[in-house]
């Protein structure tokens, strides 16, 4: 039976939070994968944020966020209700920018937000970094508007990592999920994936793909042993070039181009769900 208090959240493993601390722990560790707990009780945020996307981490944006909440939503450890923030959203929003800013830019979790600090502030940065990756802005207002094409981590088809490993790992983690690494082994196939790409606009970055040559150096094959390339779309001199084994996308080409790349290189890459 679902717990009672609606603070608690289900974990992968189908078991409940048990309190309002591991409640924000679990959210922290969901939306902010890799961000670090600082034991450090006074920490100085100090330097420019030019490298936070613009019009992101604004007034506008935060409040936005922050009456995204369900007014009387229960309390975090804080016992602060989303109600709360919203009366003084005003007030509270010029004070977050810079602090949502440099969380952003230095990839850092004040280790007393778990402890004390209302949950509801990690919910409106995790509202806000959502937006950032799968919604457009408003090029005329600066505001964040909902995306027709829907939220690009919650794609049906593909998933689409964040984070650059090498081809095994990238193989891996996509066996680990049940789905695969994304093998455009036929027209049809091909054709889906780059509608895919062109649709969320995914061309700063090369993605491994399934192809590889692993078993004898020699035969291109989708999988570890899997079928041989019956299709091929290679960018000039790269089906031969010699100690390359992993076929690497290059969605930053017109028109998808294949490389032969070395497999321990670090890119991101694309489950094929």
């Amino acid at each position: 039976m679902s717990p009672s208090n609606i603070s608690y959240l289900i974990k992968e493993d189908g078991d409940w939070t048990t309190s309002s601390e591991e409640t924000l722990e679990l959210l922290v560790q969901t939306h902010f994968p890799g961000c670090l707990h600082s034991r450090v009780t006074n920490t100085r945020i100090i330097g420019n944020h030019d490298d936070i996307p613009a019009n992101i981490i604004t007034e506008e944006n935060i409040k936005h966020a922050i009456s995204s909440f369900q007014p009387f939503k229960s309390p975090g450890p804080d016992g602060i209700i989303p109600a709360d923030l919203q009366h003084t959203a005003g007030m509270i929003a010029p004070i977050l920018v810079p602090v949502f800013e440099a969380v952003l830019r230095m990839n850092y979790i004040p280790h007393k937000w778990e402890e004390q600090f209302t949950t509801k502030f990690v919910l409106s940065l995790a509202v806000l970094i959502a937006f950032s990756q799968a919604t457009p802005l408003n090029q005329e207002t600066g505001t964040i508007e909902f995306d027709w094409r829907g939220n690009l981590q919650e794609n049906p088809n593909y998933y689409v990592s964040q984070n650059q490993v090498s081809w095994f790992s990238s193989n891996y983690f996509c066996y680990s999920n049940g789905w695969d690494l994304v093998s455009p082994s036929d027209f049809s196939a091909e054709t889906e994936l780059k509608g895919f790409v062109e649709l969320f606009g995914l061309t700063k970055y090369n993605y491994w793909a399934a192809g590889n040559r692993l078993i004898d150096q020699k035969t291109w094959t989708w999988g570890v042993g899997g079928e041989d390339f019956s299709l091929t779309n290679w960018a000039t001199n790269q089906s031969t070039a010699s100690g390359n084994n992993c076929l690497l996308l290059q969605t930053n080409t017109t028109d998808i181009l294949w490389a032969n790349q070395v497999c321990t290189s670090l890119y991101n890459f694309i489950c094929q769900k």
